[in-house]
């Protein structure tokens, strides 16, 4: 779907798999964000209805893009399953080394961003870290996190 008022092109999986050990892969081929660019397209849209995902032309690699917005494995769940408020956790994987995503997710709870907390996964400390409050805001019950990289990421509600 092309939406000229935003300039940015949509895509939308036929099914998008949100069970337990969900997996949703797409591959943009080289040169197409590039194309799209040239054509006034800002971004490619990839919507699941749970988290969208923002792709800009600079996150190109020599082989196009390859995303896969997938579960976190077991013991990555066990940590979160253990943190006081937790809410919707997703990993995204990626072959860009750039960082540039922009997420959009529903909020399970109607809260303002004082009651949140955005958080990544580090892998090398082993546990969550809030991502910048600069870096994501509320807005219309749904959290956005503007050109950050792949990775594990969730909200935790505060009471």
């Amino acid at each position: 779907m092309i939406n000229d008022r935003f300039n940015h092109i949509e895509i939308m999986p036929t099914v998008a798999d949100f069970k337990p050990g969900f997996s949703n892969i797409i591959t943009i081929p080289k040169d197409v964000l590039t194309v799209l660019s040239n054509g006034e397209y800002e971004f490619i849209k990839y919507s699941t209805g749970v988290v969208n995902i923002e792709i800009y032309p600079f996150m190109e690699t020599a082989s196009g893009l390859k995303l896969n917005l997938c579960d976190v494995s077991k013991d990555i769940r066990d940590k979160w399953n253990k943190v006081k408020g937790n809410g919707y956790i997703f990993q995204v994987e990626s072959d860009s080394t750039k960082g540039g995503f922009s997420y959009e997710l529903n909020l399970e709870k109607q809260y303002p961003a004082e009651k949140l907390r955005f958080v990544k996964y580090n892998y090398m400390k082993g546990n969550f870290e809030d991502v910048p409050p600069e870096k994501w805001y509320v807005f219309g019950g749904k959290l956005r996190c503007d050109k950050v990289s792949a990775g594990i990421y969730g909200i935790i509600y505060k009471d």
